[in-house]
């Protein structure tokens, strides 16, 4: 009879999530900008601009394909739409500003599943403004499972865009937020 080799008692790092965390960078990310009709459009330019140079790819993903009106008259077109093109293929989400965009988006199936799974497999949330209700629709905490505050979430307004397109950077660079992870998972 052959001798069985033996199972290792470690597993391969090469296998573990939480061993390789990537570079710190964010080229080739997806991140979804989520819209709907009314958005503030700058901040959202500006969302724009900051991941591309720093090598990531934005893409305004809408409650279907088209152009969407934000509230400064500004046309946005989606080229993605939540229903096809899910959660799972972006790296991060940003939840838009605008009180109208936050009517459209909150009683959205696809836009609470988009939010809420994202923040389920501990990926950042960059939340504009008045998208800080779709965090609350959608349940997702504004704590760790230890009860200590969530540094993602990132919440941003008009006044700190700048800011918050830096940290957001920085947070999704290291990939994913695994101070979230729990045993069994948070439902």
């Amino acid at each position: 009879m052959a001798e069985q080799p033996h199972a290792s008692t470690s597993p391969s790092a090469a296998l573990l999530l939480m061993a390789r965390p990537g570079d710190g960078g964010i080229r080739t990310r997806e991140i979804a900008i989520l819209v709907a009709d009314g958005p503030e459009g700058a901040f959202i330019g500006k969302l724009m601009t900051a991941p591309v140079q720093a090598g990531a790819v934005p893409r305004l993903v809408g409650t279907r394909l088209g152009t969407y009106t934000a509230a400064g008259g500004e046309k946005l077109k989606a080229e993605s739409s939540m229903e096809n093109n899910p959660w799972f293929l972006f790296d991060a989400p940003v939840l838009p500003d605008g009180l109208a965009a936050v009517e459209a988006l909150a009683p959205d199936g696809y836009s609470m599943k988009f939010a809420k799974d994202q923040d389920l497999h501990w990926e950042t949330i960059l939340t504009l403004g008045a998208s800080q209700a779709l965090l609350a629709e959608a349940g997702i905490p504004m704590s760790l499972p230890d009860g200590s505050d969530d540094p993602t979430p990132i919440l941003a307004d008009a006044g700190n865009a700048d800011m918050a397109a830096t940290d957001f950077i920085a947070a999704v660079g290291m990939h994913r937020r695994l101070a979230r992870d729990t045993d069994p998972p948070r439902v």
